[in-house]
């Protein structure tokens, strides 16, 4: 069972990287839908809204989902489904069904999809998709990024309106 929560009562660490609080990104709709590892993004108020923003490489299934559809999700799982949060990190929906392989089951709130396992979840609007130019990046940034096996696969920057956000009650 899921209850709307507000922003002040969200109690998670946006910085996923530094302490290995990595989410997944989910977009489509019923009957088809995609999630991947999230790594880079955070919160941010622009615009006089809260937001959500999730970096996505060109070369990611998901991305597609996320340029078709007007909603992503961002989700946190319990500790419990490390694992299926590493393989959505390690194995392409153009496999085949990844929800499916990696025990996670698709729900939907306000027509975006996430999965139910999560324990809390940021249903996003999509406000913008901004590519992200490897050129303009500090040297260091271009360097790690967006050079070598890099190259050619920059980034999307998707910044979302976060309409609502769910706990598991």
């Amino acid at each position: 069972m899921w209850q709307e929560i507000h922003a002040e009562d969200m109690n998670w660490d946006p910085f996923p990287r530094k302490k290995g609080n990595w989410f997944l990104v989910t977009a489509g709709r019923e009957g088809a839908c995609n999630t991947l590892l999230g790594t880079y993004g955070g919160l941010l108020s622009l615009w006089s809204r809260n937001c959500a923003a999730v970096a996505i490489r060109e070369s990611r299934y998901t991305k597609a989902f996320l340029d078709r559809e007007e909603g992503f999700s961002i989700a946190v799982l319990p500790e419990a489904f490390r694992d299926a949060v590493r393989y959505c990190g390690s194995h392409s929906g153009r496999e085949g069904d990844k929800f499916a392989a990696a025990g996670l089951t698709p729900a939907f709130a306000e027509g975006i999809p996430f999965p139910e396992e999560a324990e809390l979840v940021l249903l996003c609007r999509k406000l913008c998709a901004c590519p992200m130019e490897g050129a303009r990046f500090a040297p260091d940034i271009h360097r790690s990024y967006y050079e070598g096996k890099w190259e050619n696969n920059p980034h999307t920057l998707y910044i979302g309106e976060i309409v609502k956000i769910l706990r598991k009650a």
